[in-house]
């Protein structure tokens, strides 16, 4: 059974024809929108295509300050694919997905995966991904005469001082840069950039200025951490049909695998004493955090409540990991490495990606509380929550220099 077919016009592929997905990707709440198109692009990355759409009703969340019309159906649907049927049907793309129905193409306004909305006519995007990119998309129009432009989907690192002034680059090369990660001597920056076509892992030297590629394996290499002695970095990387977590010196080399199997393991951060590495991974079905020890062994899960947790972070002193939480919406939420004591320290808005300070007396975080990611700081235990940023662009993904 053929579940959707879609023409790849200009690239000199297709039809491409897909049967029924291994997996399926939906969102009906605005606050599954994200998540979802972070399972979504991590799947494309790890090799498998991902045949979908974006629903015009997404577009609050992903930017809070649009208004539209109430909907039906998904926000988002997504059919994960290991790869397309052999042979390919001949004739005209059909774009049908399944489910759906013939409504599938019926478009109902504008979003896009990447977060930025295209021009003012109503329309939707159905999307195919693979590797991470948008092998394929189609506009499909009800109304207007479909005028748009494309907003810039260039995203730099900057670095700013803790009390959210003197906003400076330190990349800008208009493309993707994403996951900032000090070493803990201050004197690095790890970071994924898509500078090359592909997301690859840097280091950032400030004593030389110079920027190595440390991982370049096809596919993902992202969300680094360093080990707490600065000689290590484990990080995600996809291989073998997954996304896992491997260990790799600073100086390079060929990465160790700690986890293995088809399931997305990423967002590592190391314990204090460098024997263990908090994570998040779907392998028990939906994204948990986890704990594993540096060598690979004795894997554990911490998180039972809500389905979806993620971006953990080990405290400095290791009495307590700081999370994003599925706990009447996203949420900061704190647990203590033996998995007791979960607590709630935000309300307000959507909170994710937590940083603890040098100390682990402040906690930076990313919150659309003011209709936009904002960098926002508060102390360990949830009070003062102060917004940092605010230059009229998106901030997001902070990381607390040593």
């Amino acid at each position: 059974m053929i579940h959707a077919v879609l023409e790849l016009d200009s690239s000199g592929w297709g039809p491409l024809a897909f049967g029924r997905p291994r997996a399926v990707v939906e969102a009906r709440a605005a606050d599954d929108v994200l998540p979802a198109l972070r399972r979504v692009e991590a799947e494309a990355l790890a090799g498998r295509w991902a045949v979908g759409y974006v629903a015009y009703e997404a577009a609050p969340a992903l930017d809070a300050a649009l208004r539209v019309r109430p909907g039906t159906g998904p926000l988002l649907w997504f059919g994960i694919h290991d790869a397309p049927t052999d042979p390919a049907p001949t004739g005209p793309a059909d774009a049908r997905l399944a489910g759906l129905g013939d409504d599938a193409a019926a478009a109902a306004n504008v979003t896009y995966i990447g977060g930025h909305l295209y021009g003012t006519q109503p329309k939707k995007y159905t999307l195919a991904l693979n590797k991470g990119k948008h092998v394929w998309e189609t506009e499909h129009y009800y109304t207007g005469d479909g005028a748009s432009s494309c907003m810039s989907t260039a995203k730099e690192i900057f670095v700013m001082d803790y009390d959210g002034v003197n906003p400076s680059p330190l990349t800008g090369n208009q493309s993707i840069n994403l996951s900032p990660r000090w070493s803990p001597d201050g004197r690095m920056i790890a970071y994924t950039s898509y500078r090359n076509g592909n997301p690859d892992l840097f280091v950032l030297n400030f004593d030389s200025g110079r920027r190595d590629v440390l991982s370049a394996q096809q596919g993902l290499n992202a969300t680094p951490a360093w080990s707490p002695d600065g000689q290590w970095l484990v990080f995600a990387m996809s291989t073998g049909g997954g996304t896992n977590l491997h260990l790799v010196p600073k100086t390079g080399g060929t990465p160790k695998a700690l986890t293995t199997g088809p399931a997305i393991s990423v967002s590592p951060s190391f314990s204090p004493n460098g024997r263990q590495i908090v994570f998040n991974s779907d392998r028990g079905g939906t994204p948990q955090i986890y704990v594993i020890d540096v060598d690979g062994s004795n894997l554990r899960r911490l998180t039972f409540q809500g389905s979806y947790n993620a971006s953990p972070r080990w405290s400095p002193r290791g009495e307590k990991i700081v999370f994003m939480c599925q706990v009447a919406g996203y949420q900061i939420c704190l647990i203590n490495p033996d998995g007791s004591g979960l607590q709630q320290v935000t309300t307000a808005g959507r909170n994710e990606e937590p940083t603890w300070s040098p100390d682990g007396r402040h906690i930076a975080f990313t919150s659309t509380r003011t209709g936009q990611r904002e960098v926002f700081v508060m102390h360990a235990d949830g009070s003062e929550q102060k917004r940092l940023t605010n230059n009229g662009r998106e901030n997001y993904l902070p990381d607390w220099s040593p």
